[in-house]
């Protein structure tokens, strides 16, 4: 889930411009009932009824603020109106280029991603030396 990697990297460049003025207002979690409840209505189309229950108890169980969930569910749904993952991944795993490309799930650590690179040109180094 996109959304999770979003919550989980904390990157500095994740953050979306908005004029309103109750951004920063703060939110009860037991008042958070949807993602409208959050301010963030459109965010309900990406989501089962109970993925969104789910996600809102992330701030019920102080995983996560209101504010930080709100911030991440509007890039996700802005980021999902011009990108959807799911099928690109699909497109590229169908076009069998594993032997010159690698997918990287951006919500393992750096260390697994890293894992992952060097797996990957020791088994293209094999591939070639072995020719």
């Amino acid at each position: 889930m996109d959304l999770e990697r979003l919550l989980k990297r904390h990157d500095s460049f994740d953050w979306i411009t908005s004029q309103e003025l109750d951004d920063h207002r703060q939110i009860v979690p037991e008042a958070l009932t949807n993602f409208a409840s959050l301010g963030v209505p459109k965010a309900s189309d990406y989501f089962t009824p109970k993925e969104e229950q789910e996600i809102l108890e992330l701030v019920k169980k102080q995983v996560v603020t209101g504010v930080e969930l709100r911030e991440k569910l509007k890039i996700f749904v802005e980021e999902s109106q011009n990108y959807d993952s799911v099928p690109t991944k699909q497109v590229l795993e169908a076009m069998n280029t594993s032997d010159r490309s690698l997918i990287i799930d951006t919500i393992t650590s750096p260390q697994e991603s890293a894992k992952a690179i060097i797996s990957r040109l020791y088994k293209s180094v094999n591939i070639k030396t072995s020719k």
